[in-house]
């Protein structure tokens, strides 16, 4: 996607790096490769879970979440300082929030075009794009109660 991760760190570090963590049912799962694969956190296995951090201005970096994850959730991305190996240390943990295509926030959802078909009860939100649906919600009910429902 584009640069949902942002981070403030010293200028100039060549070492940062980040892996994507995920609760599965009450087990934390790691990213593999910015697929759509998990797995339990296994050392010998800490290179796959590279994600690129990249400094864009001085101090300031940030990382894409990958597309090919298209589960709608609450994801970890931990970005770490150091060579990818055990001796890693963890610098920063950020929350995003996923609708499977983008990052879903508070503005995006109150502020981006949103359609609602009256027929079908049918709402899609936008990202900025202005085209492309990150969130669709079904609303039902009586004419005085409205229930939102994400499909």
């Amino acid at each position: 996607m584009s640069h949902e991760i942002k981070h403030k760190d010293t200028p100039e570090q060549t070492d940062l790096w980040g892996y994507i963590l995920k609760n599965d049912a009450g087990v934390m799962k790691v990213n593999i490769n910015g697929g759509d694969t998990w797995e339990v956190w296994n050392i010998s296995n800490i290179d796959t879970y590279d994600v690129a951090v990249t400094e864009i201005a001085q101090g300031i970096y940030t990382a894409d979440f990958p597309a090919s994850i298209t589960t709608i959730g609450e994801y970890l991305f931990v970005v770490m300082k150091g060579a990818v190996d055990i001796s890693a240390v963890p610098k920063e943990i950020y929350k995003i929030s996923w609708s499977g295509t983008a990052e879903l926030t508070a503005l995006k959802i109150a502020a981006n075009k949103s359609t609602y078909n009256k027929s079908t009860g049918v709402m899609t939100v936008y990202d900025d794009d202005g085209t492309t649906p990150i969130l669709t919600l079904t609303m039902s009910g009586a004419d005085s109660t409205v229930t939102r429902t994400p499909s």
